[in-house]
């Protein structure tokens, strides 16, 4: 069975930082919504999710089951797990 990490880059520092790297608040405003933002400059709605796959840092495109986990995959990896089927 794959592992799968989800993770996250920064578009303003351009940190990749893992799912529990993530500082997660309450909006001050409207509190059944979250903010998130960089542990490394702090930045709030700067994080774009990441390929899933190990070493792969190509911004995610596109979700899909993979043995019953879903996962979010960037272009090339979405192309490589879909011709296997």
């Amino acid at each position: 069975m794959k592992v799968y990490t989800v993770k996250w880059r920064c578009n303003d520092c351009g940190a990749i930082m893992t799912d529990c790297q993530v500082l997660r608040r309450k909006h001050p405003f409207g509190l059944d919504f979250y903010i998130f933002g960089c542990c490394f400059c702090k930045e709030i709605n700067t994080l774009r999710q990441m390929c899933s796959m190990t070493q792969c840092n190509g911004e995610a495109v596109t979700g899909l089951h993979d043995h019953g986990i879903y996962t979010w995959v960037c272009e090339k990896h979405f192309k490589e797990l879909t011709e296997k089927e």
